[in-house]
């Protein structure tokens, strides 16, 4: 049960009908209910005040000798009074509670627009690491690929002076060959010349 003004002045009506002084403990144990002490303290006070203000009136309209129709009269104006005070403080309790609920509402917004820009600065800080870690890894590739490059120009340079070197051997081996070629060719024609001699 959700306690309000009317239900505590309403409370203490029925308990001093029965002849019961209202008090918190006494309010609470009739309304069998659990509800916050000083919201049933607050009200109870508040019932006390107009009650004073009622009995203090009746008091004041009989010592004038006010005829019952007046005290009457003056006794539903000072009720008409109170409950006027109960509903506009009952209107301003929904206000506020309507403000509650906007904030509320306005909070739970900032909370998520707050939760999807950090879930998005999360997303952008894995992106980078991501990309860093991407770009490590293509810059050992473009070493790995420089290094290779380098080796294999160096066997380029290589092979290219090995080439070199066996066309120059094979122009050594040519004239070699020629030499020796035609140093037979001397030979033979030495040794015809020999054979063609006389004893």
């Amino acid at each position: 049960m959700r306690l309000n003004e009317e239900i505590i002045f309403r409370a203490c009506e029925e308990l001093l009908a029965l002849g019961v002084e209202p008090t918190a403990s006494k309010i609470r144990a009739h309304l069998n209910t659990t509800g916050s002490q000083g919201t049933i303290v607050k009200y109870l006070e508040a019932w006390r005040q107009s009650r004073r203000v009622i009995v203090a009136a009746r008091k004041e309209a009989e010592s004038s000798l006010c005829p019952p129709e007046l005290i009457k009269l003056i006794s539903g104006f000072i009720q008409k009074e109170r409950e006027a005070a109960l509903t506009e403080r009952e209107g301003e309790e929904l206000c506020l509670r309507a403000e509650l609920a906007d904030l509320a509402i306005e909070f739970e917004k900032k909370d998520f627009y707050i939760s999807e820009v950090e879930a998005r600065e999360a997303g952008a800080r894995q992106a980078a690491m991501e990309a860093s870690a991407r770009a490590e890894t293509l810059q050992a590739q473009n070493e790995a690929l420089h290094r290779q490059l380098s080796e294999s120009l160096a066997e380029k340079a290589e092979a290219a002076h090995l080439r070199c070197q066996i066309s120059e051997l094979r122009v050594e081996l040519a004239e070699t060959r020629a030499a020796l070629t035609a140093m037979t060719e001397r030979a033979a024609e030495a040794e015809a010349i020999r054979d063609r001699r006389p004893a």
